[in-house]
């Protein structure tokens, strides 16, 4: 278990501007200021637009800021090459995608799994592993079908178990229960819930109630900026 209280994400003065050719350049995110300890629950909220995803692909490391840094547990992710950022998503970082980003020739067994194959792991292992996590999420009839013959919830929860499978320290979800139905998304919010309490750090984007009560904290966002921040419903 990842002991509490130490700093696992901080930003400085973190911005990311859209450059644009012939037209006024966009800006994202400016100036955020963040310091996340390890085995928080932080909910992020804003209208769309407001930079929540942005956000997210920059402390993942899947996108580079204009300005400022991202350190994770203290290393700036600047700094690091493309094979160090791919290790780090890999073995520590688990991403849930609003657009779920499955491959649709693989089944919904082969897409849970994709995770564990540079692990080394064997064949029987890894689906060991993912037919865990799809079962909780209710996906266990749909082993064999591929990601086109699901519903958007059910394409969600396997993206879910997906991001979970190589039992990342720090999970980022991105509107993880916009496009479930509300007994999903309760065995979603039950899952970070438990997820979180084992010690994982979740930064989460939502506004569903039981996303609010379980977080420990909530920045809302709007144009890029973070306007305010408040304890969550966990206190």
């Amino acid at each position: 278990m990842i002991s509490r209280g130490q700093p696992m994400i901080q930003t400085e003065a973190l911005t990311k501007i859209f450059r644009r050719s012939r037209a006024r350049d966009v800006v994202a995110l400016q100036n955020i200021e963040l310091s996340i300890d390890q085995g928080r629950y932080v909910l992020f909220q804003g209208p769309s637009g407001s930079g929540k995803t942005t956000l997210f692909t920059l402390l993942a490391g899947i996108a580079h800021p204009t300005r400022g840094c991202v350190l994770f547990q203290g290393e700036d992710l600047s700094r690091l090459s493309d094979v160090a950022l791919c290790r780090l998503r890999r073995d520590r970082v688990g991403f849930i995608f609003q657009d779920f980003q499955l491959f649709p020739r693989l089944t919904v067994l082969e897409n849970a799994s994709i995770a564990l194959l540079p692990l080394g792991l064997s064949r029987s292992v890894r689906f060991l592993k993912a037919t865990a996590l799809l079962e909780r999420l209710g996906l266990e009839d749909r082993l064999d079908h591929s990601p086109e013959e699901m519903s958007g919830g059910e394409r969600q929860r396997l993206a879910i178990a997906r991001a979970l499978v190589n039992d990342p320290e720090l999970i980022l979800a991105d509107e993880p229960t916009s496009n479930i139905d509300a007994d999903s998304a309760l065995r979603v919010a039950a899952l970070f819930r438990e997820l979180n309490e084992q010690g994982k750090t979740l930064l989460v984007t939502g506004h569903r109630d039981d996303l609010l009560r379980d977080a420990d904290e909530i920045y809302q966002l709007d144009r890029g900026e973070i306007v305010h921040r408040d304890r969550g419903g966990a206190g």
